[in-house]
């Protein structure tokens, strides 16, 4: 099993699957963040289902902030963002041939 943690919280994923904490990657830290505002999932998960871009949140103890967020449609707009530019730095990524990432853009 393969074990990423974010925060306190700890995923578990099959050894057949493929993860990288791709807003701590690499790629992501020295380049794509360099561009003011740019965003990222958390976490991009390859297996024979296909590609999954993870993102986490942990509302425990913010219950009220985030459903006020969740209502004024905050939330869904940032995920969108990151969704948005976690693809544009996959794209990037293939571009520049980065080996840490190729898995992920060659599915």
């Amino acid at each position: 099993m393969r074990t990423l943690t974010e925060k306190t919280l700890t995923f578990l994923f099959s050894d057949n699957w493929e993860v990288i904490k791709y807003d701590e990657s690499h790629f992501f830290r020295n380049h794509i963040d360099k561009c003011q505002g740019s965003k990222a999932v958390d976490i991009l998960a390859l297996s024979e289902l296909g590609l999954f871009l993870i993102e986490i949140k942990d509302i425990r103890g913010h219950e009220i902030e985030y459903k006020q967020r969740l209502n004024k449609g905050e939330i869904l707009f940032d995920f969108t963002q990151k969704v948005r530019d976690t693809i544009q730095g996959l794209y990037a990524a293939y571009r520049c041939q980065v080996e840490e990432l190729a898995p992920f853009y060659n599915y």
